[in-house]
């Protein structure tokens, strides 16, 4: 026999199925109802799709120019320094909004001299900014947390961008900064190791988080996930008869609910 359940005058008892036990009868669908997912997997969808969005970064313009200053602000300090006053300042001139720079004590008593100094500055000047408008910066601390393999970078007047993590660069003192490395490869030696060991630390980021927007990227693609995972129709088999109820089977039964 087949069971065709049709919602009594009263309301439908929707039937006990168990996975795994054997079904008597067939079981067919009183009328189209949407499949329900269950609450863990719909949990997991969601997780899912938040961690697929990836964070959002907004281009900050004015970070070339801060850079420039920074390194004119630093050099600034050895302005008519004597190279005596200079060793016994070395620890104070060292130190950049509380942190040391990673420079030698030949490195700070070589910008004593007006040349070098010159040379450093004139280096930064044209440098600087082809290197904030052609590379994605972004602090070395910052990316620690970060795991998405991509960014969603923002910049005014463009559209947004996805660029792969790998090709980022990150800042930190003492770091690498390959675009960096390779304008001063025709520089004389003293002068590269200068600028690679005190540049690194005076460059801010020019990819700013933008926590709120990317929570809100994550928040909408949580809700796109729907919590219905396909539709029975009214007269479809559900559980055919001398056969052991599946999980699916049963979430559809449950649905009924």
């Amino acid at each position: 026999l087949t069971l065709v359940l049709f919602p009594p005058p009263g309301g439908y008892d929707v039937p006990s199925v168990r996975v795994g036990a054997v079904a008597a009868e067939d079981l067919l669908a009183p009328f189209d109802f949407p499949v329900r997912r269950e609450e863990q997997e719909l949990l997991r969808l969601r997780e899912q799709a938040a961690a697929a969005v990836p964070p959002v970064y907004a281009v900050v313009a004015s970070r070339g120019d801060s850079a420039l200053t920074a390194v004119e602000t630093f050099l600034g300090r050895f302005d008519d320094l004597p190279p005596d006053s200079a060793r016994a300042r070395l620890p104070e001139l060292a130190r950049v909004d509380g942190r040391t720079l990673d420079l030698r004590p030949s490195e700070l008593r070589g910008l004593t001299d007006p040349q070098v100094r010159t040379r450093v500055l004139d280096f930064a000047h044209g440098a600087l900014p082809e290197i904030y408008e052609e590379r994605w910066l972004l602090d070395a601390a910052e990316a620690q947390g970060l795991v998405a393999p991509q960014l969603e970078v923002r910049q005014a007047g463009r559209e947004p961008e996805l660029v792969a993590r790998d090709a980022v660069t990150l800042l930190e003192p003492g770091g690498e900064v390959a675009a960096l490395a390779r304008r001063t490869e025709r520089l004389d030696p003293e002068a590269r190791r200068l600028i690679l060991d005190l540049f690194p630390a005076l460059m801010p980021a020019n990819l700013e988080a933008r926590p709120s927007l990317t929570a809100a990227r994550r928040e909408e693609a949580q809700r796109s996930v729907s919590p219905f995972d396909g539709e029975v129709l009214r007269g479809e088999l559900i559980v055919a008869a001398h056969t052991r109820v599946t999980p699916e089977q049963a979430q559809k039964v449950a649905s009924l609910r």
